[in-house]
Parts: C-alpha cells; structure tokens; sequence
C-alpha cells in the first residue's frame, strides 16, 4: 500500500509540472486555394485566408501559411491569452519559396484610351484585373477604395512610382493619378503594349497587409506589393513580438490621407504607432520601401502618451529604401519617448538609391531619419551598422530642427543617444552625412564627428570604385537569399558585422535556445518545488495513515 501511495504522488508531481510548464496549442494550415469550409487543422485540408482571420488563436498556437502561395488580402489574427511565454507562431509550411503577402491587382489587358495623353483602367469591373478583391478593399466608412494607387511594376520589372495627386501634376510619361475608381497614366500608346502585364499596388489609408498584437512571432513570410506591410500599435497591448527571417519588398507609394484637400504619400514595411514594447526584429530584408524599413512613431493621446521600451533591430539588410530606420513622436508629454532602442549590426546599402529616387536630396533621405521629436525621454543606441553609398545625395542622418537638438544634447539623463562604431561609405569626404530639414545645417563625415558623434566610427570612400560595389548592388536589389547579398557584399570587400553564414546562424540559435531553456528552468524553480512540496505532505499523510491503520490492526488482533 504503500508503494502505491508512492507511485500515485510521483504521478501527481509529474502531472502538476507538465500542467504549469507545457502549453500544446493547435496548429492550423492556410492555402490560397483553401476553404472556407475547412478548419485547417489538417495539412491536407487547408482554410482559406477569409477562415484565417475568423480563427479564435490562443498562446501556443501556431499558423502556418503554404509556401509557393500568395495571399491577397489582410491577416489579422483574434489572438487571446498571450504572454512573453505563450506566443501564437505565425510561420510557413511546406517546400518552396516563402508565402506571400499582397495588396495588388493584375491587369493583363488593354487599357482604355482617355484621348487626352492619358490612358485609364477601371478597377471597380472584376473582369479588369485579378488579385486583390474589392470585399476586402472595403474602408472603415463603407467606402471602396478601388484605386488609390502605389505604383506600378511593367513585366520587365521596371516600377514606375510617381504618382501625383491630379493630371495636371503629370508632366512626365508614365507619371499617374487615381480617382475612387481608376488609374490614370500619361502614356503615348496603350500601356499593355508599351509595358506588358502590369502589376498594380494600392492601398487603404489605416489598412495594413498584416496586424501585430500582442504574444505573436511573424517568421518566414514574404510582404511584396503592399501599401503598408506589418503594423502594430495604438495600444498598450503591442508587446512581445519578434519578426524574423521575412522579407519586405516594393513596399508603399499611396496617398495616406482618407482627406481630398491633403494628398501625402507614405507607406512603411514595418511600424509601431504610438507603442511597442519587448520587440525584437532581425534577419530580415527590406528592400524597395517608399518610406522607411522600420519606424516607431505616433503622437499617442493624453490619456496613453506614445512610448517605446526594449525594442531592438539587429543583423537585418535594408537595400534601396528612402530610409532604412525612423523614429518620430509629436508628443510632449510626460512618459512619451523611447527607452532602450537597439538599432544594432545591420547592413543598410543605397537608401535613396533605389524607385524613390525621383524624391531628390532632403533630410528625409537618409538610413536614419528622426522627425518631429518632441518627446522628454529619447534612450537609443546605434551601433555596429554599415551605412553604404554610392550616389551622393543621400545622407547617413537626416534629422528635423525638433529633433536636432535632442539629438545632439549633452543632457546624457534625457537624451542618451549613441551612434558609434559604425562603418560609414559615402561617395567622397566632402559628401554629407548629417542635414535637416531646413538644409540650414549639415556636416560632412569629420564635422559630424565634431557634433560629438560617431567618434570611433570609420568612413570609406566609393567613388571611383562603382564597379567593385555594382555586383553587390545588383544582388542585393534582386535576390531573397539573406546569405548570398551578404556574401556580395563581403566579396565587394565592405565591412559589416552582420552574421550571415548558416553555421554562424546556427550556433547563434543554439545558444539562444541554449539560455531560454536555462532561463526556463530557473523561472520555473518555484513551481516545481511547490509541486514537490506539495507530493511529500501527501506522501507523509499516506504513511501516517497506514501507520494509524496498522496500528488499529495490531490492537485488533491483540483484542482477539
């Protein structure tokens, strides 16, 4: 008896640490060619991406979406009960390319001749286009936006990206317009001829290819064709998010105002509006961004003032974006600002350089932007980067008057930001590095050191050298392998301190895998012990028990 008293506490202690350490979630597979009707919790019978956004996800879940598949339309999951340790996965499955996420329509037919240098395609008739469908395209007013257009891509792969906000503004062939329900664009002769299959981008204003929340890992998607690709924010809930292994690519160009008196165009891979907390973003590719591969920014609201703490950006590659980092927030408030931004160990080639170029030299061309900033708190790091250039209108920093001066302060408590240790390529010594908005200031590489910045940071100079870097700049403008653009670069004899190698990414994923699991094991002491605890005192009772029983028995049998 008493054995199995034993046996049945080990049990119970067994079963209480598998119950407070292990959390075994559903796993759900989404096709383009999915159901409607399916629950996706078999391989073999996908959802559809429509079933996808209706799913009640909980921390441990996992959503994985079909490679060799592109979806059309928005992800946002119904997460619920998520924490830094119970996340829901979103992820691929099965062989091939990485799925895709986009927002654009396909037109491969004639267009309609306007007889005034413009050429025009309906995109409120389905029979136009295919791709991206109107029920989707819906505003939060009901309104459909059909054509709010952000560029568009011949079948050569050449993008046209200068859209203007009325014909009059459209002074150059291929330069366009949209209305609520078509696109315009000055062209000699009809564009299917001219161009071939074109690959038309839109947008809605407040609408985004993907939705981050709370407790989510977003790993091995590709965002193409998108007006905004991940966003997350507006919420203190935004927390505990990792993006990893992506890629953002052609990304942004509409018109972001829902307002017909203001036409101002945006459009960013990644963003976080007015909060985010606990976020960690590497390994990733952003290429062909109208604006900016990653910004936090917001004005946040009297009651929530807009705040970012732990984020960090580290070992990602930003080719050819207007800028490759941002950080804005309007916000004077008490508690508004960042603290501890990492943007660490990336390898930033040709912002400026890439469809956007038509935007010309301003601050706002730049891999680090700081706009607006207005905050009483800003704790940012800068390290490690490779800033690279071979035209000569970009800049490294672009900041506005309302941040220079924070940025520049000398008051470490508020304003502890560092940008060091970098390897900065600029065309020659006299190219700028650093300007603002007004172009009142600006330095080249030593009157930026003598600003107090970038003290033991190296500069290299690329003119003369075009044709050592060109390689590198072709792959790294058309390849998906994070590996081979590194290794172009490497080739090109740039410095960087991006790890790139499987070996080396491997090793890496080991040990962290290695410090969680130690991490775990410490957190979860506490648990295990009570449980332990908790086994011993039913183990005493057991035994006192059958002590009390035998005892009875002898007594018994002393009677007897």
């Amino acid at each position: 008896m008493f054995f199995l008293a034993f046996v049945l506490a080990l049990s119970i202690t067994s079963a209480g640490v598998l119950a407070t350490t292990v959390n075994v979630g559903k796993t759900y597979y989404v096709a383009a060619d999915g159901l409607d009707t399916n629950s996706g919790l078999k391989e073999s019978e996908p959802m559809s991406l429509a079933k996808a956004n209706t799913v009640l996800l909980f921390g441990g879940d996992k959503i994985l979406f079909k490679r060799g598949d592109t979806f059309y339309g928005m992800f946002s999951a119904n997460v619920n009960s998520t924490s830094n340790k119970n996340r829901v996965d979103v992820d691929a499955y099965g062989e091939g390319e990485l799925p895709t996420f986009s927002l654009a329509k396909i037109v491969d037919k004639p267009w309609t001749d306007c007889k005034n240098g413009f050429y025009k395609i309906d995109l409120s008739n389905p029979e136009n286009y295919t791709g991206v469908s109107d029920d989707w395209l819906v505003g939060s007013k009901g309104k459909v936006f059909y054509a709010n257009v952000c560029f568009i891509e011949a079948q050569d792969g050449t993008i046209y990206g200068e859209v203007m906000p009325d014909a009059e503004s459209c002074v150059k062939p291929y330069m366009m317009y949209s209305d609520d329900t078509s696109v315009y664009i000055k062209c000699d002769e009809d564009p299917h001829k001219a161009l071939g299959k074109i690959i038309i981008t839109l947008q809605i204003p407040s609408k985004t290819a993907m939705r981050a929340y709370k407790g989510m890992n977003f790993r091995n998607l590709r965002f193409k064709y998108c007006g905004e690709a991940l966003y997350g924010g507006g919420g203190k809930e935004t927390m505990f998010i990792n993006i990893e292994n992506c890629i953002f690519d052609k990304i942004g160009g509409a018109d972001i105002n829902s307002s017909e008196e203001t036409f101002t165009r945006g459009g960013n891979a990644i963003q976080f509006y007015n909060y985010g907390s606990n976020i960690v973003v590497k390994n990733n590719i952003f290429r062909d961004v109208f604006d900016v591969g990653f910004t936090c920014q917001g004005g946040g609201s009297y009651e929530s003032p807009a705040k970012w703490t732990n984020i960090t950006v580290e070992n990602n590659i930003f080719a050819f974006n207007t800028q490759a980092f941002e950080i804005w927030c309007s916000s004077d408030m008490a508690g508004a600002g960042v603290r501890n931004l990492n943007f660490t160990n990336n390898l930033c080639i040709g912002q400026g350089e890439g469809w956007t170029s038509f935007r010309g030299r301003s601050h706002a061309v730049a891999d680090i932007l700081a706009y607006q900033y207005a905050a009483p708190m800003w704790q940012m790091n800068q390290t490690g980067n490779t800033y690279f250039h071979l035209a000569d209108h970009p800049t490294i920093y672009g900041l506005s008057v309302t941040s220079d001066d924070r940025y520049l302060s000398a008051d470490k408590s508020k304003y502890n930001i560092v940008a060091d240790n970098n390897y900065i390529y600029v065309k020659s010594e006299t190219s700028t590095v650093y300007r603002t908005n007004t172009d009142k200031d600006m330095a080249d590489f030593a009157g930026w050191q003598a600003l107090g910045q970038d003290k033991n940071s190296t500069m290299f100079t690329t003119g003369g050298k075009t044709e050592e870097y060109s390689n590198m700049y072709k792959v790294a403008a058309t390849s998906d392998d994070f590996n081979e653009i590194v290794k172009a670069a490497k080739s090109a004899g740039v410095k960087t301190n991006i790890i790139y190698d499987k070996v080396s990414e491997k090793e890496t994923a080991d040990n962290d895998d290695s410090k969680q699991d130690a991490a775990k094991e410490n957190e979860e002491f506490p648990i295990i012990y009570v449980v332990i605890a908790a086994a011993i005192v039913l183990i005493v009772i057991v035994v006192v028990i059958i002590i009390l029983n035998s005892k009875k028995e002898n007594k018994g049998n002393e009677k007897n």
